[in-house]
């Protein structure tokens, strides 16, 4: 029997950027529900983030909360600079996707498991959220590594 077996997963990421998760999913048994819960849009106005842009070597911290931001981020960096922005002594990425963006820039984040529960925990004060979101991702982690 597979881990998730029976099991009904809700997926609110757009259909384009759950397609990996959701076959990992139910790789594992679980019948994968697609209902994209948001949508990315620009902001109404760019000056507070450009602003924050320019002044970024004043920023000893830098969390980025998804793959989508990160695109997001180095897009309107080069934008406003006209160059690649330079990583600051402390990068946190909220989840893998998210690290992985950031390592194709050059970038290498880092954050141990309590700091991304920590994370995690905040978007809506739920451990049992948290602690599933942090499963399911090492369990799709493990189906990709590598097997001797």
């Amino acid at each position: 029997m597979k881990p998730l077996q029976g099991q009904k997963i809700l997926l609110t990421r757009p259909r384009s950027q759950s397609r990996g998760i959701s076959a990992g999913l139910e790789r594992l048994g679980a019948r994968v529900l697609a209902a994209p819960a948001i949508r990315t849009v620009p902001p109404a106005s760019w000056k507070g983030l450009d602003r924050a842009l320019r002044e970024l070597s004043r920023y000893p911290i830098l969390g980025l909360p998804s793959a989508n931001g990160v695109e997001s981020f180095f897009s309107r960096s080069r934008k406003v600079s006209g160059r690649e922005p330079k990583p600051p002594s402390r990068l946190y990425a909220i989840g893998p996707a998210t690290a992985k963006a950031l390592r194709g820039h050059g970038w290498r984040p880092g954050m141990d498991r309590d700091g991304e529960h920590h994370v995690i925990f905040g978007y809506n004060q739920s451990t049992v959220y948290a602690n599933t979101v942090l499963a399911v991702a090492e369990k799709l982690k493990d189906r990709n590594r590598p097997r001797p």
